[in-house]
């Protein structure tokens, strides 16, 4: 395929744009790159669960991954606002103790 240098650079600015809208977010803020987990397809499904979850807080609005990280990673209820789910149960939390930390720590391990 022959280009002009005109039409060559535009192509290689659309290839770094994706990489600093999608994969550099994901390496730097989700630490994608530093993930341990290798079992079977692990790997490849929480990545795509990281691109759900970085698209949700797009679509809200949040131009600044970290900022929206700290505005709803302790309030189960916020983060299920932004995800469009109702509360699946009556109260604010699900325990005796009346804290989520059970739940807010399985939905940091799998979006955060």
């Amino acid at each position: 395929m022959i280009c002009t240098a005109k039409e060559f650079a535009t192509g290689i600015r659309g290839h770094w744009g994706i990489e600093n809208c999608l994969h550099w977010v994901k390496d730097v803020v989700f630490k994608e790159d530093n993930s341990t987990i290798r079992m079977g397809n692990a790997s490849a499904n929480l990545s795509i669960l990281r691109a759900i979850a970085l698209n949700i807080l797009r679509r809200n609005g949040h131009t600044s991954i970290t900022i929206a990280q700290r505005f709803i990673s302790h309030d189960i209820d916020k983060l299920l606002h932004l995800m469009k789910v109702k509360q699946p149960w009556g109260r604010r939390c699900v325990n005796k103790s009346g804290n989520c930390k059970g739940a807010l720590a399985f939905l940091r391990l799998m979006i955060f």
